[in-house]
């Protein structure tokens, strides 16, 4: 072996020992909630320390995600626009919102009118 493979193996190895330990600390990323209650869990576990007027409007928007979707949504849009939401709530919001949308176009897609309405609120604030 020559000395210019020499150096780049020891320098190699340098690097990853010095680096390794840094990408795996990423903290651990929550699955996004499959189902309507593991949304409502989500909103309610990452608002539960926030201010009393931000975690009721979470409350009552997690109640409505499984009764309510369409105005879950609408209420959903109104928490992610909050400038002072932690990354944890900010993501539970988005998280939340992206499968009751997903809910409400699949049953637009089978002809309830009421989720085509949802999709139509949802499309005129974009």
């Amino acid at each position: 072996m020559s000395n210019n493979t020499i150096v780049r193996s020891v320098v190699s190895l340098i690097l990853g020992l010095t680096f390794s330990p840094i990408i795996g600390c990423k903290k651990a990323e929550v699955p996004a909630p499959a189902t309507p209650a593991q949304a409502q869990s989500a909103m309610q576990d990452a608002f539960k320390q926030a201010n009393p007027e931000l975690k009721a409007a979470a409350d009552e928007t997690a109640a409505a995600i499984e009764r309510e979707p369409a105005r879950a949504l609408g209420q959903l849009q109104a928490i992610s626009a909050n400038v002072d939401l932690t990354s944890e709530q900010r993501r539970a919001a988005e998280q939340s919102m992206l499968l009751l949308l997903k809910n409400i176009r699949e049953a637009a897609a089978k002809g309830d009118p009421n989720a085509e309405k949802a999709l139509e609120a949802y499309r005129a604030t974009k």
